[in-house]
């Protein structure tokens, strides 16, 4: 299966601001391992048998620039 997301789709969700969103590009049959979370961490493990994994970090902060701008355009 084959999926393709950028960053502003990303960033359009409502659901995600505010958080820290991992995306992750990998070969089929890589294996995710989450292990319960510790005090306030959380590991993730990635294994890959077929090809690299590209890893990327978004921080969903709200911009404040934004809100101004939907704020002067709204009637």
């Amino acid at each position: 299966m084959l999926a393709y997301v950028t960053y502003e789709d990303i960033h359009s969700l409502q659901a995600f601001h505010e958080q820290i969103v991992i995306a992750v590009k990998a070969p089929e049959e890589t294996k995710l391992n989450v292990p319960p979370p510790k005090e306030n961490s959380l590991t993730v493990h990635i294994k890959s048998t077929k090809g690299p994994i590209d890893v990327y970090l978004c921080e969903m902060k709200q911009d404040s620039t934004t809100d101004s701008l939907y704020e002067d355009t709204e009637p």
